[in-house]
């Protein structure tokens, strides 16, 4: 059965092309620092017809909505400049094979890995009293309704020194931290 709709497991196919695209999109990410159009596409395109598959109209709809889910929660983060256009893409694939209830969970199991990573990162790198900074001009900024990386472009994602992650890995371990927590088996109807 299609895993957002119903309160049972998710089917291990599910599970299974998951962790295919956000593995190979992690390697990609590490490697190269891009998350290839090809893999966010297929994997999205299975997940609908997987859905549709198991689910019919019903699953087609459940995974649409994710999709659009996974696009929504990253596309602000894109708008400023925090996230790249594969990490918005990767998180609508990982929408389109979970559904919108999922993809919203698991990516709040990211943020908060990635917070812990990025903390790590921020102390390793002794950039502390350059990040508190940098989230006090983003604040700043934002609240005037402009965009951060017009008055500072280091605050751009894409600047060579811009400290960052490959998100990819974040997603997968968020991606692994709700399955290994055997959270699908709670999912709200």
């Amino acid at each position: 059965m299609y895993a957002n709709t119903m309160a049972l497991p998710i089917p291990l196919s599910t599970c299974a092309l998951l962790m295919i695209v956000v593995i190979i999109a992690s390697v990609y990410d590490f490697r190269y620092r891009r998350i290839p159009n090809w893999l966010v596409g297929a994997g999205a395109f299975a997940g609908i017809v997987s859905n549709t598959v198991t689910s019919g109209w019903h699953g087609l709809s459940g995974s649409s909505l994710g999709l659009l889910t996974g696009f929504l929660l990253y596309l602000p983060l894109y708008i400023v400049r925090a996230r790249g256009g594969g990490d918005v893409k990767l998180l609508a694939a990982i929408g389109a094979i979970v559904g919108a209830w999922t993809c919203v969970v698991i990516t709040i199991f990211s943020a908060l890995l990635g917070g812990i990573v990025g903390l790590a990162l921020i102390l390793w790198k002794k950039r502390l009293s350059k990040t508190l900074l940098n989230v006090s001009v983003i604040t700043h900024e934002l609240l005037r309704r402009r965009m951060p990386y017009l008055v500072d472009e280091q605050l751009d994602v894409r600047h060579p020194e811009s400290l960052r992650t490959p998100h990819a890995l974040i997603l997968a371990s968020g991606c692994v931290t709700f399955l290994a927590l055997g959270l699908e088996g709670i999912v709200l109807k």
